[in-house]
């Protein structure tokens, strides 16, 4: 995540220079015109938008070399409601060319320490362990993906949606987890609203899509929700994930949604710290090549597969402010945006959404 920033503030004299070295009058008056024309003419070269770059994500964009890896963060074996050990699920995400993985099992945590004997491949596969923290407020079931986390937590409760989402993103946090607020509009067409994640002031992930659902209808996107509390200033990152409970060839679910993180390395914390600073993208099989982000502009490099692409470039409220249809989309900063999101569509009806970039302007 970058958030970017204007500013036209100007140093004040007092500040800029140090004159009262100067005793005799008319040096002084030199001096004092001298003054006024240097704080002048600084002030017209800072009279021009100046973007400054306030790095959240751990390097630059542009500069650090681009390694992607794909991995899986919401799945369910046997030991919840899912059809396969963790043994099998694990097998089949390290053959279909994933590079890491992880079991959320309902208000279970799966032991990792064999499963990681038998799968992990320096550099090429890893398991991270998980859970699906499984509450409800009512009868609104809230669940929430804890990823990374270093023991079990226990579902928290509260007195209302938002407080029942806080409680259990601060549990998460506290076993040291990524929290992320699962399929916010698909559940038993129960819908969280933009309105309650605004409430809940501690979620700082969503998924953007479950499996290939995104919403609509009768309730608002994913995608709608996404921008509704993106306008109200608030950093949110879009996760994908299959939540895959069958894993056969006619399974709806398993491999249809995934994440690719930018990571030094495939390690622990590399990919940790990537997801916490919002260092990835959420896909259903569109390809990022390469993501540039700078003071001017955002600009991609899509992997071409002889198939028709559409950039959308999104900012507040969900203003359309690019439609971009070639395979190097890019968006050209004005000052103006609060943020500036992008999402790519594939003519075989594959997506890719980007993390927002907030423009502020002071």
């Amino acid at each position: 995540m970058i958030r970017l920033a204007t500013t036209t503030r100007l140093r004040t004299s007092s500040n800029f220079c140090n004159f009262s070295i100067y005793r005799n009058k008319s040096r002084a008056k030199y001096f004092e015109t001298f003054k006024y024309l240097l704080v002048n003419v600084y002030a017209i070269n800072l009279l021009r938008f100046v973007i400054l770059i306030l790095y959240v994500l751990p390097g630059n964009l542009h500069a650090q070399e681009q390694v992607w890896y794909k991995g899986n963060i919401h799945a369910h074996s046997i030991n919840s409601d899912g059809a396969l050990s963790p043994e099998t699920i694990v097998r089949w995400y390290k053959e279909h060319r994933y590079n890491f993985c992880v079991i959320s099992d309902h208000n279970f945590l799966t032991e990792t320490a064999t499963l990681k004997s038998l799968f992990d491949a320096d550099g090429k596969f890893m398991i991270f362990p998980g859970e699906e923290v499984t509450d409800k407020f009512g009868t609104k079931p809230i669940h929430l993906g804890a990823v990374f986390i270093s023991k079990l937590v226990s579902p928290r409760r509260g007195a209302s949606v938002a407080e029942t989402i806080n409680n259990n993103v601060n549990a998460i946090q506290n076993s040291s987890g990524i929290a992320i607020l699962n399929h916010p509009n698909g559940l038993f067409h129960v819908s969280i609203t933009a309105a309650e994640i605004l409430e809940a002031n501690r979620v700082q992930f969503f998924e953007v899509c479950c499996a290939d659902f995104k919403g609509g209808s009768s309730r608002p996107s994913t995608d709608q929700i996404w921008d509704s509390v993106l306008s109200k200033g608030r950093i949110l990152y879009g996760v994908a994930s299959d939540d895959a409970h069958l894993f056969n060839d006619d399974a709806r679910q398993s491999g249809t949604a995934w994440i690719m993180v930018m990571a030094k390395q495939l390690n622990g914390n590399d990919i940790y710290e990537s997801i916490q600073h919002g260092n990835f993208y959420a896909t259903t099989g569109v390809e990022i090549k390469k993501l540039m982000i700078d003071e001017k502009q955002i600009r991609i490099t899509v992997v071409n597969k002889d198939q028709g692409l559409k950039t959308f470039f999104i900012g507040n409220e969900g203003k359309v402010l690019k439609v971009d249809e070639s395979d190097e989309p890019f968006y050209v900063f004005t000052g103006n945006e609060k943020y500036v999101r992008a999402r790519i569509e594939r003519s075989d009806g594959a997506y890719a959404w980007l993390q927002p970039v907030f423009v502020e302007r002071r």
